[in-house]
């Protein structure tokens, strides 16, 4: 199951509470901590399992890849931001 979020939703305030993860190739939302999905093999010591992520990405497909991995390793409360940064005029 993936768990989403529109840009819409996002400026809605709908996210409210959620932390940004970047895992973009080349990470670049200013102050949001980067995840590089090549490097998650087990639990993420500095985010607990039901801490309200916000995966985001360039495109959107590392962040889905990234939500799948996450999950695969009991983390409950990810959203991912559809599109990613490429396609939506949205500042985070």
């Amino acid at each position: 199951e993936i768990n989403s979020i529109t840009p819409r939703e996002y400026m809605q305030g709908k996210a409210e509470g959620y932390k940004i993860i970047d895992a973009s190739i080349s990470p670049g939302i200013a102050g949001a901590p980067s995840i590089d999905l090549s490097k998650v093999h087990g639990e993420l010591p500095e985010f607990n399992k039901d801490e309200k992520l916000l995966l985001v990405c360039t495109k959107g497909k590392r962040a889905y890849m990234l939500q799948k991995r996450l999950k695969s390793f009991g983390y409950t409360n990810t959203l991912v931001l559809e599109g990613g940064t490429a396609f939506n005029e949205i500042s985070l």
